[in-house]
């Protein structure tokens, strides 16, 4: 099961299934279904964050998968390796509608869908990820890619994976949505900026408890930190970018 950084969270999935299929026994082909709230607290200035309902659906089998907003295909998957191309909805956005006073003048820079290839290797000592992506709908033809290492444990029903690691966004990416073109300087009084391609760390945990052997609750949470070329932007106010999400799911 794959959550790699294109969808909302990088480990809500596999968290939920890993918990779900190791309290109990489960059928290999396994449908989770859920609902939960989403909260991003974005690095835009004078925005509007706010919390969201988010329907949770999760299906795993041997050939593909669908992750809620992400689903792909699997190239090779055994017990160390895992392959897969997957197609899925970026979680970054600014929309003018929700920001206030300058801010509101910047013109809306919309999610996207992102093809993306990834590579996961599965060790006695956690998991590594690799993933790289691109943008596929022409809203910026950037590119980003991935590296991180996940630590999964379990005590009971309860279980825990913490993931860490670096994602690379390529100027393309960056310059949608944290640029401010030189037309949008002269109408909001805002300096242009043209930032270039940024690695930025970020971690991420997620929680489970398996309340039977269908139902689960969950939580999980993101940071990610800003790198310079990114906090410079006239756009963005806060150093990081932080997502909360929580839930219930029913596992088939």
């Amino acid at each position: 099961m794959k959550k790699y950084r294109i969808g909302r969270l990088g480990v809500t999935a596999s968290a939920c299934l890993f918990l779900a299929t190791s309290s109990f026994p489960v059928l290999a082909d396994t449908l989770t279904i859920g609902a939960g709230t989403h909260y991003a607290n974005t690095p835009y200035k004078n925005y509007n964050n706010h919390g969201e309902f988010m329907p949770v659906i999760m299906y795993d089998s041997d050939r593909f998968y669908i992750d809620d907003d992400v689903a792909g295909i699997y190239l090779v998957k055994n017990n160390t390796h895992e392959v897969d191309v997957g197609i899925g909805i970026t979680d970054l956005e600014f929309n003018n509608d929700h920001a206030s006073g300058v801010m509101r003048k910047l013109r809306t820079r919309k999610i996207t869908a992102m093809a993306s290839l990834n590579y996961q290797y599965k060790t006695n000592v956690g998991n590594f990820f690799a993933s790289v992506a691109a943008d596929v709908l022409d809203r910026h033809n950037g590119f980003t890619a991935d590296a991180s290492y996940e630590a999964p444990f379990q005590i009971g029903r309860f279980g825990m994976a913490i993931r860490g690691g670096l994602q690379w966004q390529s100027s393309n990416y960056n310059k949608y949505y944290f640029g401010i073109s030189n037309e949008e300087s002269q109408f909001t009084g805002l300096s242009s900026y043209n930032p270039g391609s940024t690695v930025s760390p970020y971690i991420d945990a997620s929680a489970m408890y398996s309340i039977t052997k269908n139902w689960g609750i969950f939580l999980t949470g993101r940071y990610e930190r800003m790198p310079s070329e990114i906090k410079d932007s006239p756009m963005v106010s806060r150093s990081g970018n932080l997502v909360i999400e929580s839930g219930i799911t029913y596992s088939f």
